[in-house]
């Protein structure tokens, strides 16, 4: 009893040391920062790919896999008590002469993160996509894995 009492006072002890040495290591790290930096630049094309809705990234993304050649696309409508449209979508864009591999990308799991999962989906899609030797690697995109989340801002669905 007494040796257990010695390792959880160690063990408590150690865990604060090292919460203290992680806020004191950020504070020192990022404190010289701010959007204001002028070393700080942001590629404003990429802006063309954040929508403020979850039916306008739907819509951008439905939009963008229609330019893909031998896509293969499918929805998943998901029920809801609102009736909200909501749909999970997938485009499966297969690879040209020998199936070897496969890289799957998803979007909006936790909802709420959905806008800049669509954002990185578009972005791949318009500007990685087309210079990706898809000879033996097929991709499967998935839109809004949680799109009643992501239309609400929540990380969870309406069940939980």
């Amino acid at each position: 009893m007494k040796q257990l009492k010695f390792i959880l006072k160690w063990s408590i002890i150690l865990i604060v040391l090292v919460v203290i040495g992680m806020i004191t290591f950020g504070y020192f790290s990022f404190r010289n920062h701010s959007f204001d930096d002028s070393a700080f630049v942001l590629d404003s094309t990429v802006n063309r790919y954040f929508q403020d809705t979850y039916e306008e990234c739907r819509s951008a993304f439905l939009s963008d896999i229609s330019q893909v050649e031998g896509v293969e696309a499918t929805s998943f409508t998901i029920e809801d008590k609102k009736n909200s449209d909501l749909t999970v979508n997938a485009a499966h864009i297969p690879a040209l002469e020998k199936r070897e591999g496969l890289i799957i990308i998803s979007a909006g799991v936790h909802g709420s993160e959905g806008f800049a999962g669509s954002a990185i989906e578009q972005m791949f899609l318009n500007e990685i996509l087309p210079k990706v030797d898809r000879d033996k690697t097929g991709f499967l995109i998935i839109h809004s894995v949680n799109p009643w989340g992501m239309k609400f801002g929540r990380r969870v669905t309406e069940n939980n």
